[in-house]
């Protein structure tokens, strides 16, 4: 019998190594569950920043980090909402809930 290696981890989706695509993945579904967030502004803000690059609009999922940065940026998370092309909005998403979602921010 042989030991198995536990401790490996891979930071990536079997879709896309974007990280975009891989701190997406992991908001999915992004509802109003998302409370267990934690309460670190700093780290949430570092989580958007490296997933997406200001300005950057074409990466996959890019409208849940959008969705992210709404709970510590609403008015930078609505510009780029508002800005985001049709096709940068997930299938899975609207453009209705991605506004409404940053609009009942704080």
């Amino acid at each position: 019998m042989s030991l198995v290696d536990v401790r490996k981890r891979d930071y990536a989706t079997f879709f896309d190594a974007t990280p975009s695509a891989i701190l997406g993945i992991l908001l999915i579904p992004f509802s109003p569950s998302t409370a267990f967030l934690p309460d670190d502004p700093e780290r949430l803000a570092s989580y958007v920043t490296g997933a997406s690059p200001e300005g950057v609009t074409n990466l996959p999922l890019i409208d849940y980090v959008i969705m992210l940065q709404a709970e510590v940026d609403r008015a930078g998370a609505l510009e780029r909402a508002r800005a985001l092309p049709d096709a940068n909005i997930d299938g899975a998403n609207s453009r209705a809930y991605l506004l409404a979602w940053i609009l009942s921010r704080p």
